[in-house]
């Protein structure tokens, strides 16, 4: 699939039972459309935005909500194009932005959404009713940075400029890294975002026993390899991607994040190498100064010693102690 999207169902209150029986085509649906991708990086181009377009074009009551907020973090001579600025569709497009972001400053939540007035609107009067706004600093901090942004900065002609080559320096940096690391994954490189995926599959085989399971600390002959596939683990508490980040953490203290949250792990009868468990996630929207500890030690390590470790990822494993830096 080029485009990762899915629709989200919706269907009107039935009036009587005539209207129950139409309802299977009286539905609503959006469709919610993210580039660049979260988690796999995948950047959105314009043949597959024409197909798209095209599919919408028979689904006149379709809205697309078009996740947007990694939209300066992109690689490899790569371009942002946003749907809403295809003619046919672009009243039927919600487009959503991330000032929090790209200002590198998430907790804060900021951003903003641009669609077509009267849809606008009817989120302007939902929201009135929710979250109403942001606190007024953060609402002034953002205008007054969005201002600054368009002037030069660190030697480029603005902050957007910066902010990519920034994210690019370490996107290069982290999948040459990870590339290199004794693991035998795949490093999926990304096209744009803040992170980078890689294949375990061939790592599973690897996982000491116990990471698979919740006690982990008291299983009998835990420390050694499952040396089969997950499917011979007998009664399993962890998919693979959970207990593989387990076993980066508590041995090599470098955590990734299991990517089976962003699936659905209930089927688990999917075709050989099909499998939801098969990635995890690093960040790499870290300083240069972690990055570079990142370097040295994951250089360190031999998968039959394990080694001390910082870690890079988002799940911060908060070690509060000033000899240590986390990552």
């Amino acid at each position: 699939i080029l485009i990762i999207f899915f629709f989200l169902m919706i269907r009107r209150p039935p009036r009587s039972t005539q209207s129950r029986s139409s309802a299977a085509s009286d539905v609503y649906k959006r469709q919610v459309l993210c580039t660049p991708q979260n988690p796999t990086g995948k950047v959105a181009i314009h043949e597959e935005y024409q197909k798209l377009i095209q599919i919408l074009q028979k689904y006149p009551k379709v809205f697309v909500l078009s996740d947007e907020v990694y939209e300066f973090m992109l690689f490899d001579g790569r371009k942002h194009l946003t749907l809403a600025t295809y003619p046919e569709i672009r009243d039927r497009v919600i487009s959503i932005h991330s000032l929090g972001k790209t200002f590198s400053c998430t907790g804060w939540r900021v951003g903003f959404t641009i669609a077509n007035p009267t849809v606008s609107a009817g989120m302007m009067a939902s929201q009135n009713w929710n979250t109403f706004l942001i606190n007024r600093p953060a609402s002034v901090a953002i205008k007054d940075a969005m201002i600054q942004a368009e002037q030069p900065y660190e030697n480029f002609p603005n902050y957007y400029e910066f902010i990519g080559d920034l994210f690019i320096k370490r996107k290069n940096e982290v999948v040459e890294i990870l590339q290199k690391a004794p693991f035998n994954w795949h490093v999926l490189v990304p096209e744009g975002g803040f992170f980078a995926c890689c294949d375990i599959r061939k790592c599973i085989k690897d996982i000491p026993r116990k990471y698979f399971y919740r006690d982990y600390e008291h299983i009998q002959d835990g420390d050694q390899p499952i040396s089969c596939s997950f499917k011979e683990v007998q009664n399993p508490e962890h998919l693979p991607d959970y207990a593989f980040f387990l076993w980066l953490t508590v041995e090599y203290k470098v955590t990734c994040i299991p990517m089976n949250s962003f699936h659905d792990t209930s089927n688990t009868d999917r075709p050989e190498g099909q499998e939801v468990y098969n990635f995890v996630r690093f960040a790499l929207c870290k300083r240069q100064e972690s990055i570079d500890l990142l370097r040295q030690r994951l250089s360190l390590i031999h998968i039959s010693e394990p080694t001390r470790l910082l870690s890079i990822s988002y799940a911060v494993f908060c070690l509060k102690k000033k000899k240590h830096q986390v990552i």
